[in-house]
């Protein structure tokens, strides 16, 4: 929902976070509609940048799994706005979250839905909000949640916002991949754990897994066996594959061959090499043996994968072993 001069950034950013979702699951995990909280065809941002929108009235609650206020000047406008009000409780009831960005939480606790809460609201709003709504702290944090609520300050923050978004939809390696495509995965990090209470950090990955891996990005041109691998690490092949089963959820062979498939695809989206150079820059030596590889492996032949696009191969993750534990630790 955009009401009349709503920030235009989060818009573009919230709409790229649930895009990347999408591409990364290769499903269409989200779609997107626009709706003005005066009913409206256009509104228009901050900044001037037109939007077209979906009256609000023509709206099923029902329907709305997800619900973000975008307000930025002029909060209490839409905060006492009976339609908006009407919208966003039925579908609060209805099992939506409900988001607000910059100001947005004023719409949603005149609503009634941070009673008893906190609430981020952007600097220069903080004082009237607290003078508005006193039942509701102000938070200090970028995000911060309230049951199925979220608010956000706004700019870049929003970001966060939609990845708690992905996460409790889709579980946290699609919420980190988003995040690790966004370059907003040192400040997601940060951000979960102080959601969480401020748990101690994940220990770091294992000595051994970081040597293992250090050496197989050192040698994807011209790859060694695992057993090279695992003795350079001070393991056993059993026991390296224990560990990378544990830290990664993949074998030793399966994330090595998944790492240097991915510099070939690297090198056919992004270069003018031949697809035999790249096979060979991958470290495969028998051409044939390499397409049916990455075939299997990204869906689509070598020769049909040579443009960087949407409509490309969707390229790997390969997210910090410590990132993916549960806080609690094992």
């Amino acid at each position: 929902m955009l009401h009349e001069g709503f920030p235009a950034t989060p818009l573009g950013l919230l709409h790229d976070a649930f895009s990347v979702a999408n591409w990364q699951a290769g499903r269409r995990l989200y779609d997107l509609t626009l709706a003005a909280s005066d009913n409206a065809s256009t509104v228009r941002s901050f900044g001037g940048l037109p939007a077209q929108t979906h009256p609000i009235d023509a709206l099923d609650p029902g329907e709305i799994d997800h619900l973000a206020l975008l307000v930025s000047f002029d909060p209490l406008t839409a905060a006492y706005s009976e339609r908006v009000a009407g919208l966003i409780r039925q579908a609060y009831r209805r099992g939506a979250g409900v988001y607000g960005v910059e100001t947005g939480a004023a719409v949603m606790a005149a609503a009634g839905l941070l009673s008893g809460g906190e609430a981020a609201v952007h600097w220069a709003n903080r004082d009237g909000f607290q003078e508005a709504f006193p039942d509701v702290a102000l938070s200090d944090a970028p995000v911060a949640a309230h049951q199925r609520c979220l608010t956000c300050v706004g700019g870049g923050d929003v970001i966060d916002l939609a990845l708690i978004v992905i996460e409790r939809d889709c579980g946290r390696r699609l919420a980190l991949q988003v995040a690790e495509h966004m370059n907003r995965g040192e400040a997601y990090g940060a951000l979960r754990q102080l959601l969480a209470g401020a748990p101690s950090p994940a220990r770091p990955a294992s000595p051994a897994l970081a040597t293992a891996l250090a050496r197989m990005e050192e040698t994807l041109e011209d790859p060694i066996s695992c057993e090279e691998i695992a003795a350079e690490a001070g393991l056993s092949l059993r026991q390296l594959e224990r560990l990378f089963l544990a830290e990664l959820g993949a074998s030793p062979k399966g994330h090595y061959r998944a790492l240097r498939l991915t510099r070939a695809q690297n090198l056919l989206q992004q270069t003018t090499l031949s697809v035999a150079e790249v096979a060979t820059s991958a470290g495969f030596a028998s051409f044939p043996h390499f397409a049916r590889t990455y075939k299997a492996h990204f869906g689509v032949p070598p020769s049909r994968d040579r443009r960087q696009d949407p409509s490309a191969s969707v390229p790997a993750v390969f997210l910090d072993p410590a990132l993916l534990r549960e806080e609690s630790g094992r």
